[in-house]
């Protein structure tokens, strides 16, 4: 063991430390820039110490403090885990909670033995990946990687298969939807699906907030699953 790390699940508004867990994982974004193991994409991620630490630093053998936001600039342990893994690019995890988490590696995670309680106070500040070099805090998470649980991981997903409109109108009727409805339904997705490419090829979708995308996409796909 060389170093000890903490790696941050999220923040205020999300936490994903369950992906994190169930998969036996430590993700970090944006991957939109593709895989860093390819030539051509790494001049993309140079200069960014978190990167930097994620794809090589961070080594097999290495443990790791997986914690999340607690109360307000707080965080906690959410469990300790050991590094199992070189880098990653997995698609399966291009959108976790609406974050392109494809930076990957594998890691054997243990939570606290005591009820699984996270713990407050283990996870220090700073970046989404960084060194936990506070004494106290290290002797801890020794301590939990020591006498915790492990929680065993469900096998990464393969990354989901795209599904065209027509199969999906397919898969309707098959499970018995009337066609006439079925269609309905298609056809509403298929105009969100214009509105959400207008969005993004416009460059505009960086700015989209969650409540204009709940207004315009999900509320009005949802509203058609019932007037359809």
């Amino acid at each position: 063991m060389k170093n000890i790390w903490q790696i941050k699940a999220g923040d205020s508004t999300r936490d994903y430390s369950n992906v994190f867990l169930h998969y036996g994982v430590m993700l970090i974004g944006s991957g939109e820039d593709g895989d860093y193991r390819k030539p051509e994409n790494k001049a993309k991620y140079e200069g960014i110490p978190e990167y930097m630490w994620f794809f090589n630093e961070a080594v097999k053998g290495d443990l790791v403090v997986l914690k999340r936001a607690s109360e307000g600039t707080k965080w906690e342990a959410v469990a300790v885990g050991m590094i199992t893994s070189e880098y990653l690019y997995v698609p399966a995890f291009r959108d976790v909670e609406g974050f392109d988490l494809r930076h990957c590696r594998q890691v054997k995670w243990k939570v606290p033995s005591s009820h699984a309680k996270p713990v407050p106070g283990l996870g220090r500040s700073g970046g989404t990946i960084c060194h936990l070099w506070h004494p106290k805090a290290s002797e801890k998470a020794k301590q939990i990687w020591k006498e915790g649980t492990w929680k065993k991981p469900e096998p990464i997903p393969n990354e989901p298969e795209e599904l065209s409109l027509k199969k999906l109108n397919d898969l309707l009727t098959d499970e018995g939807l009337p066609r006439e409805r079925a269609e309905c339904i298609v056809k509403k997705i298929e105009d969100l699906q214009k509105l959400a490419d207008w969005y993004y090829d416009v460059d505009y979708y960086d700015e989209v907030s969650e409540d204009e995308a709940r207004t315009f996409l999900v509320v009005p796909l949802i509203k058609s699953l019932a007037d359809c």
